[in-house]
């Protein structure tokens, strides 16, 4: 009897981790090429949910990376400028599956190449493995179409909507290609990899029929991991941020370490301002997003910012110049996707019933006149 008990209480615990979309540990040891300034090396690390950068303690041209993994694979990237490259700064991109793996950079006898470019893998594989070769040869054509129209005419384009018109139209010929690149290859986790990437964000092409086509397309496999289930909530995002939509519920901590929820947020405005220190754009509004705080009190308008930064020190620095005294809400990753929020900068205004009444890029509305109008409207009530 106890054996049966401890043996479904086993078949539990296995089913619970299936359902926390398989996280686990990873170990990555890494020797690093000699001869090297590691002070150049740019370094970081993407568990499926967040990309971290690594600032590594190298001891005898080696370290080690320790951290928890969502995804099928875990990625570490290098970065290293070189003189022998003519295509920007290159990046070296590595998976890790999962448990513990080694990356070992050599020189060869003549060193004319970029040192990261000779390595010898263990438990670890490249994009070039799982697919990534086999894809860009496969959209080749339209993507080369594309590129070299917008080279061609980049000056007309920014001036004339007719070429940008053109543009669009040779985008989402590569857009269709990609698609059918992944319906043909459903069961390849590089096809989930690229619809994440390129179809999750800004497309030609509408939220309801891409999330028609992940539901029909891609496996349970695939379907019930991490990556498929921030998909889903992106693409959803996408379409109950759209005015009318139902503001999706959320549950998060801020800077100073209390909970914020819409849901305890019910019976006020709550206006939702996602952004981050590098983002020209979003550092213009914030003049009058502050106008708007000190405009209407805090028990009938809730204001809400979502930084997109990794860096805190960044984060922090650009809050204390923009002096802003209201909620701050850094590493709100879940936030971002259950919102599809994938530009910036993006403002969104949910009303007392929970309801998306305004998207500043549904609006075209990036000076926020359109928004100002609408809490005007609101609270004239």
């Amino acid at each position: 009897m106890n054996l049966s008990l401890n043996y479904l209480l086993l078949v539990l615990i296995i089913a619970l981790s299936q359902t926390s979309f398989g996280q686990k540990k990873v170990s990555v040891s890494v020797r690093l090429p000699s001869g090297i300034d590691y002070s150049k090396m740019g370094l970081s690390f993407n568990n499926g949910k967040e990309e971290k950068g690594f600032k590594p303690i190298v001891t005898n041209g080696s370290f080690t990376i320790s951290d928890s993994c969502y995804s099928r694979y875990a990625t570490i990237t290098f970065v290293y400028p070189d003189s022998t490259e003519t295509d920007g700064i290159p990046c070296f991109a590595f998976l890790v599956p999962g448990l513990s793996a080694n990356i070992s950079f050599y020189q060869e006898i003549v060193k004319t190449k970029n040192p990261f470019r000779n390595y010898r893998l263990t438990n670890a594989s490249t994009f070039a493995d799982i697919g990534e070769s086999q894809f860009y040869k496969f959209i080749a054509n339209e993507s080369e179409d594309a590129n070299l129209y917008y080279k061609k005419n980049k000056d007309s384009i920014r001036a004339n909507e007719k070429f940008l018109n053109i543009l669009n139209e040779k985008l989402e010929k590569v857009e269709r290609k990609e698609l059918k690149y992944i319906k043909l290859n459903p069961n390849q986790y590089y096809s989930l990899r690229v619809f994440n990437n390129e179809f999750t964000g800004r497309t030609n092409l509408t939220t309801d029929s891409l999330l028609h086509f992940y539901h029909q397309v891609f496996p349970d496999s695939l379907k019930n991991t991490f990556e498929g289930n921030e998909i889903v909530k992106k693409l959803n995002g996408k379409i109950h941020t759209k005015k009318g939509g139902e503001a999706p519920d959320f549950s998060v901590r801020d800077i100073k370490g209390n909970l914020v929820s819409l849901s305890d947020l019910q019976g006020k405005y709550v206006l939702l301002d996602f952004w981050a220190s590098w983002c020209a754009p979003c550092m213009r509004t914030m003049p009058t997003i502050k106008n708007l705080r000190e405009k209407y009190p805090k028990d009938k308008l809730e204001i809400i910012s979502v930084t997109l930064d990794k860096n805190y020190n960044n984060f922090i620095t650009a809050l204390k110049k923009i002096d802003a005294e209201w909620t701050q809400i850094f590493q709100g990753s879940d936030l971002i996707n259950r919102y599809g929020i994938s530009l910036i900068s993006q403002v969104l205004l949910i009303n007392k019933k929970g309801i998306m009444v305004y998207n500043m890029q549904e609006e075209d509305d990036y000076e926020l006149v359109k928004l100002k109008k609408v809490l005007e409207v609101a609270f004239e009530k």
